[in-house]
C-alpha cells in the first residue's frame, strides 16, 4: 500500500526507490502484487512515462487519507509510548547537588509526568565519560570543566560554600575555622587520574601568601579522602553539599572563610537535541533567573 501511494505520488520508479530505500525491481514486484491483489492494472507504464489508470487514480484518492491518519495513529501510539518509558538521566560529579537540583527534579516531573529522572554518581576520575558515552544526558558539575568542543557548560546555577576536613581532635577542629595558609602546613590530597588542570583552581597549588600547598597522597573516591582524613596524613577542602553523602565520625568539618565558594552548572553534549534536556536546563535557569 505505502509503495503503491509513493509511486502514485512521484510517478517514477527510480525515484520512488529511492524514496522508499529500495531497489527499483523491488518496486515492481510490489506494484504486480497490489495490482494482483485488486485484480487491474493501476498504472499504465511505457518507456517514457508512467501513469495512473482510472482505477489506480480513485484509489489513490480514496487511500491517501486514510492511510495518513493510520500513520498520524501510529506515530501519536509510538509518542505516547515513548513519553511512558523514557527517563532523563542525571549524572552527578562528585555529588554536586543541592536543594535546587531536588526544586528543579520536582518542577520537571509535574510538567513532564512521563518521563523518568535517573540521578547517577559519576566517577571522579571520569567525571564527563558517561556523558560523553551516552550513559547519561546532563552533567551537574563543579566549575571549572575540562574544556572540550563537545560538551556545553551552561551558566552558574549554584555557589557551594568550602569546608575543610579535618581529623576530630585536631587543633583547627577546636579553633573552628582555618585559613587558605593553614594548607600549606598540612598539606592536602590529589585526585588520582584528574583530568589535566582541574586539580589547581578546585583546591589551589599556592596560598595566597604564595606557599606551595603539598600533596600528601591521592584518592579515587570522597569514602577513601575521608579515611586519609582520619588517619591523619593530611586534611582536604570540600564542597558544603558533600556532607550530605559523605560523612566519617573520626572527621570533623571547619569553614575556610578566606576559600572563594565553588561554583556549579550543568553540562551537555553540545550537538545534544534532546528535548528533555532543554526542558530541565529551562527550569534551572528560570529558578536562578527568579
Amino acid at each position: 500500500m505505502e509503495t503503491f501511494l509513493v509511486l502514485a505520488d512521484e510517478l517514477h520508479f527510480g525515484r520512488t526507490a529511492r524514496r522508499l530505500n529500495l531497489s527499483q525491481s523491488r518496486v515492481s514486484q510490489l506494484i504486480r502484487a497490489f495490482e494482483r491483489r485488486i485484480g487491474a492494472s493501476l498504472f499504465d507504464r511505457t518507456s517514457r512515462t508512467v501513469t495512473l489508470t482510472p482505477i489506480g487514480a480513485r484509489l489513490r484518492d480514496g487511500l491517501g487519507p486514510t492511510y495518513a491518519q493510520l500513520n498520524a495513529v501510529v506515530e501519536d501510539a509510538r509518542r505516547e509510548a515513548e513519553r511512558r518509558t523514557r527517563s532523563l538521566r542525571i549524572g552527578c560529579a562528585g555529588a554536586a547537588g543541592g536543594d535546587w537540583l531536588t526544586d528543579a527534579i520536582e518542577s520537571f516531573r509535574a510538567g513532564r509526568p512521563g518521563c523518568r529522572v535517573v540521578l547517577a554518581e559519576n566517577p571522579l576520575a571520569d567525571p564527563y565519560g558517561p556523558l560523553l558515552r551516552g550513559e547519561t544526558d546532563l552533567l551537574v558539575a563543579r566549575l571549572p570543566v575540562e574544556q572540550r568542543p563537545e560538551l556545553t557548560v551552561g551558566p552558574t546555577i549554584a555557589r557551594e560554600e568550602r569546608l575543610l576536613a579535618v581529623p576530630a581532635g585536631h587543633p583547627l577542629a577546636e579553633r573552628g575555622s582555618a585559613s587558605v595558609e593553614d594548607l600549606a602546613d598540612l598539606g592536602v590530597f590529589a585526585l588520582r587520574s584528574s583530568p589535566e588542570g582541574l586539580s589547581c583552581p578546585f583546591v589551589p597549588l599556592y596560598t595566597p601568601g604564595g606557599r606551595l600547598i603539598p600533596r600528601r597522597g591521592a584518592f579515587s573516591s570522597y569514602s577513601e579522602m575521608l579515611e586519609l582524613v582520619a588517619r591523619r596524613e593530611g586534611v582536604h577542602p570540600l564542597a558544603v553539599s558533600l556532607l550530605k553523602f559523605h560523612r566519617h565520625p573520626d572527621v570533623v568539618f571547619v569553614p575556610i572563610p578566606d576559600l572563594p565558594p565553588v561554583e556549579v552548572a550543568l553540562v551537555w553534549p553540545t550537538d545534544d537535541r534532546n528535548a528533555d534536556v532543554r526542558a530541565f536546563t529551562a527550569i534551572v535557569n528560570g529558578a536562578r533567573a527568579a
